[in-house]
């Protein structure tokens, strides 16, 4: 915002990456850069930020059931404020805007027309998981998986800097070619993290495993080994072009094995690259809230895994929702703050979401299903 667009016009235009200048105003300037982008600058006075962020993020959906619930009551709503002729209403902040129009505030992830502006008026939105009531990743790597690419000592050190209490270290099981651990791997593994622990005692840190799912529903090791494991998130990393009906079955069946406590990334899916598998989601959501198996929110970009979609069917039928970097380099840690925001996009409460809860909690639902 400044009060006067004419500066902000000239640092843009004076911008070292700009290439073609498509329009320039007092309010607006356009311009492409050298990689082909257009962007486009608004300048708004500062009394009108509010109307001008609500109006430009959007949604469209969402701006257009705005703009009708201030017509009905003989207002305009536009970038520059809410009127009532030529009044100004409220434009400085977006929660001045929707408290005027009788709504609680809408956080931007719920503004997708999908429900949001009938439970602002009823005050019935969710309290939604924020990035500081995370208290633990239970997907997470170290160089034990082939694709791991920082040591677990420099990974439990981001654990301690993310300001995690608890980490569960859930390396690839040696049904995964390349990357997977055997027994004897596995088991090397867990003394070193005992050691860390030791070296760590400000961080709980679990021995886990990030089983594979076979094309059968078969996982890694057997049943006796398995249990070994403090934490497991079960995940689908092959067989992509099954029927629906196998994907779904597939996955039933992990479900009623004892050491398995999340599914991650349910679909698969690498976003850009390759689509997810097919599958009966509402067969697959029954059988979570049924066996107290949590669904994984992935925040990593490419995957995005459960969709929001999928998380709030998910938080309606009472199923846990567990929020994982799936990191495996210190650099992926960044990746809860974009599953927080994309599990708040699917309506995800603080008391539904597993890794918002004190580790013993945890523990205890880990135990329940042994």
């Amino acid at each position: 915002s400044a009060r006067d667009g004419d500066v902000v016009r000239d640092a843009v235009l004076a911008f070292p990456e700009l290439s073609e200048v498509v329009g320039s105003g007092e309010t607006k300037t356009s311009f492409v850069t050298r990689e082909g982008m257009q962007v486009d600058v608004r300048t708004v006075h500062p009394d009108q930020v509010g109307s001008a962020l609500l109006y430009f993020t959007g949604s469209k959906v969402h701006n257009i059931q705005l703009r009708q619930r201030a017509i009905d009551r003989g207002w305009l709503l536009s970038e520059y404020g809410l009127f009532e002729g030529e009044k100004v209403v409220a434009s400085k902040t977006e929660k001045e805007i929707y408290r005027d129009l009788g709504l609680d505030f809408i956080p931007p992830p719920l503004r997708e027309g999908s429900g949001e502006i009938e439970a602002a008026a009823e005050g019935a939105l969710p309290r939604l998981i924020q990035r500081k009531h995370i208290r633990g990743d239970l997907h997470y790597h170290s160089t034990r998986s082939g694709d791991g690419r920082s040591s677990p000592e420099k990974m439990v050190e981001a654990a301690i800097a993310a300001g995690y209490e608890y980490v569960a270290f859930t390396e690839h099981g040696e049904d995964l070619a390349i990357n997977g651990s055997n027994r004897r791997e596995m088991l090397s593994h867990r003394n070193r993290l005992r050691r860390l622990g030791e070296k760590y005692p400000e961080v709980r840190i679990l021995f886990g495993c990030e089983l594979n799912i076979g094309a059968d529903g078969e996982l890694d090791y057997d049943p006796e080994f398995r249990l070994e494991f403090d934490y497991c998130v079960a995940s689908i990393h092959s067989h992509f072009d099954l029927p629906p009906e196998r994907q779904t079955a597939r996955i039933l069946r992990v479900l009623e094995d004892p050491a398995v406590n999340a599914i991650g990334h349910l679909t698969g899916r690498y976003l850009g690259r390759r689509p997810g598998v097919e599958l009966d989601v509402d067969a697959v959501l029954e059988g979570l809230a049924i066996t107290g198996v949590a669904l994984e929110i992935n925040g990593a970009l490419q995957r995005l895994d459960a969709s929001a979609e999928v998380a709030r069917q998910a938080v309606a039928q009472g199923v846990d929702v567990v929020i994982d970097t799936d990191a495996h380099h210190v650099s992926d840690l960044i990746r809860m703050e974009y599953g927080v925001t994309y599990a708040q996009r699917g309506w995800v409460p603080r008391a539904r979401v597993l890794n918002a809860r004190p580790i013993e909690k945890v523990l205890e639902k880990v135990a329940a299903r042994r």
